[in-house]
């Protein structure tokens, strides 16, 4: 679980730092400070950034399911034999 959030955090940190660059490049741009490139602005770092993103949105799910996985594991029996909700019966009623 350790390891699942130093991912996380590094996703994370990856993310704003590619999402920082595009901002100031963009500024710089709005400015007139730098010439955009012809090719496109944010041609290479959007892509990188949709790919961060979505990885950031995994390792969250991942994250997620250890912390389930930890808490089932270590919920004692009797415990989770009361907080278990009861599922519906699968017989059907009988009417008058």
């Amino acid at each position: 679980m350790v390891r699942a959030s130093q991912n996380l955090d590094s996703l994370h940190s990856e993310l704003v730092d590619r999402c920082t660059w595009a901002a100031d490049d963009l500024t710089r741009v709005a400015a007139g400070t730098a010439a955009a490139n012809p090719l496109g602005i944010l041609q290479t770092s959007s892509t990188q950034i949709d790919i961060l993103a979505a990885r950031r949105a995994d390792a969250i799910t991942h994250l997620k399911s250890a912390l389930a996985a930890y808490q089932r594991a270590t919920t004692p029996q009797a415990q989770r034999a009361v907080s278990v909700t009861p599922s519906p019966s699968r017989t059907s009623r009988q009417t008058r």
